[in-house]
């Protein structure tokens, strides 16, 4: 460790609030670099839990660092973040969309045909269709017809839903199970920033 010589209570004081500056702005880049690898733990976390918590993969995805000026938080965007971590308790029943498009995502029942005019997709409007390159058409392939588990999609996400009322949804505690994982890091990131710190202290003689 670095030692100093301050020759005057003047540079004493100037030294210990730049000391006081310092030490803040170390401590709040070890917390953020702390939650950035606090997301990866917990998408490694999440990809471990069986079942793993993902459909439309909106829930991992969610995961973000919200810097502050003193540190950092790790936060998740989804809407059902909060019941994938905590769970739900019985008593009322959940939405009916979300179960019905998970039933899709999950392919266990055959999405629906958009209606007759209901739009594709967006089209280039100033070139047009793309032209089909000249040629002998080759001959359509008989795709395998796919047995779905689910053919009564409402009736199926019905019982879920009774199930759900009945049982509740018991919780992963993703983020609870990865935060000693987190703490750890997060004290190694500060001790390393506080021994960086301590390698070259301020002398009081920066600003008079």
């Amino acid at each position: 460790m670095s030692s100093v010589q301050l020759r005057s209570p003047k540079e004493l004081k100037l030294a210990l609030a730049s000391l006081g500056v310092q030490a803040e702005n170390a401590l709040a880049k070890a917390m953020q670099d702390a939650a950035r690898f606090g997301v990866t733990a917990v998408l490694r976390t999440s990809a471990e839990t069986k079942p793993r918590p993902k459909a439309s993969g909106t829930y991992e995805r969610g995961w973000h660092v919200v810097k502050l000026e003193d540190g950092a938080t790790i936060s998740n965007s989804a809407a059902h973040a909060v019941f994938v971590e905590l769970g739900r308790a019985p008593g009322k029943r959940p939405p009916k969309d979300p179960l019905v498009e998970w039933v899709h995502q999950k392919r266990l029942a055959k999405r629906p045909r958009p209606p007759k005019g209901a739009p594709r997709g967006k089209k280039n409007e100033e070139n047009g269709p793309k032209a089909k390159p000249p040629g002998a058409k080759r001959p359509k392939r008989k795709r395998k017809q796919k047995r779905f588990a689910v053919t009564d999609v409402d009736n199926f996400v019905e019982r879920i839903r009774w199930k759900i009322a009945r049982r509740g949804v018991p919780g992963r505690f993703i983020l609870r199970r990865t935060m000693p994982i987190i703490a750890k890091r997060a004290a190694r990131e500060s001790k390393r920033a506080i021994a960086k710190m301590a390698a070259a202290p301020p002398t009081g003689r920066g600003s008079r």
